[in-house]
C-alpha cells in the first residue's frame, strides 16, 4: 500500500550562497523550487503546493543557522506539516590559510548540526539535510584567505549523511551527479543549468519521501 502523502504547507531553506542562488540569473535552485510550488498554489499545476521561504545567506555556516532558528517560527503553519532544509557545510570546511584550520571544525560542525535537527524535530518540523557539492580547487584559489578542498567537502558530507541516518531525517546526496555539475568561474558556485539539476533532484527526493 502506498504511504499516505503528508505534504508540507511551508518549506524553509536555511543555507549558504549556493542555496541563496549567487550568480544564477534565475535566482538559484531554491527559487526554481519556489516557482514550481507557486504554480501549484495558484492552481495552474496539479498538487497542493507549499510556501517556500529562502532564508539562505552568502557565507553561512552551521553556527549561523543555529543562531537564526527563531526566523523559522513565523514562516511555518501551526496547523499543517512544515519542513526545513539545511544546506550548509561548504563554508564550514573551508581551510583558513592564516589559522591553518577549517572555519568550523568537524566536531563543532557535527555537534551544532545535531542541535539544529533536535530543535526542529521538537517543533514537529520535518528536517532535510542536503549533501555537499564540489569545487574547482584551481579556480577557487582566487580566494586567497581560504583554501577550498574536495577532500574536506567529502569529509563534511559524510558527517551530514551520518547525522541524517542517526537522527532519522532525510539526507539528499548529490554524489552520483557531481561530474555533471558545472561551476561558475569562481570555482565554487553553480552555473544556471546545474542549479536546475539540483532543483530537480531536491524536488524528486521531497516527493519520493512524501514531503512535497
Amino acid at each position: 500500500m502506498k504511504e499516505k502523502n503528508t505534504t508540507v504547507r511551508s518549506l524553509v531553506v536555511l543555507g549558504d550562497s549556493i542555496a541563496y542562488g549567487k550568480w544564477d540569473k534565475d535566482g538559484g535552485w531554491v527559487r526554481r523550487l519556489q516557482k514550481g510550488e507557486w504554480e501549484r498554489l495558484e492552481g495552474n499545476v496539479e498538487g497542493p503546493g507549499a510556501f517556500v521561504f529562502n532564508l539562505s545567506i552568502p557565507g553561512e555556516t552551521i553556527l549561523g543557522v543555529r543562531s537564526r532558528l527563531a526566523e523559522v517560527t513565523p514562516r511555518v503553519s501551526k496547523s499543517q506539516e512544515n519542513a526545513v532544509i539545511i544546506a550548509v557545510g561548504t563554508n564550514d570546511c573551508k581551510f583558513d590559510n592564516s589559522t591553518r584550520q577549517c572555519k568550523v571544525s568537524d566536531e563543532v560542525f557535527e555537534e551544532n548540526l545535531r542541535a539544529v535537527v533536535h530543535v526542529l524535530k521538537q517543533q514537529n518540523i520535518k528536517v532535510v539535510l542536503l549533501g555537499l557539492l564540489k569545487v574547482d580547487e584551481v579556480a577557487s584559489k582566487q580566494f586567497t584567505k581560504y583554501t577550498f578542498s574536495n577532500e574536506l567537502l567529502r569529509s563534511y558530507d559524510a558527517m551530514i549523511k551520518k547525522v541524517g541516518e542517526s537522527e532519522a531525517v532525510l539526507y539528499i546526496s548529490f554524489e552520483d551527479m557531481l561530474s555533471e555539475l558545472m561551476l561558475h568561474d569562481d570555482g565554487i558556485h553553480l552555473d544556471d543549468v546545474s542549479h536546475q539539476k539540483i532543483s530537480e533532484r531536491v524536488r524528486k527526493q521531497l516527493q519520493d519521501n512524501h514531503i512535497f
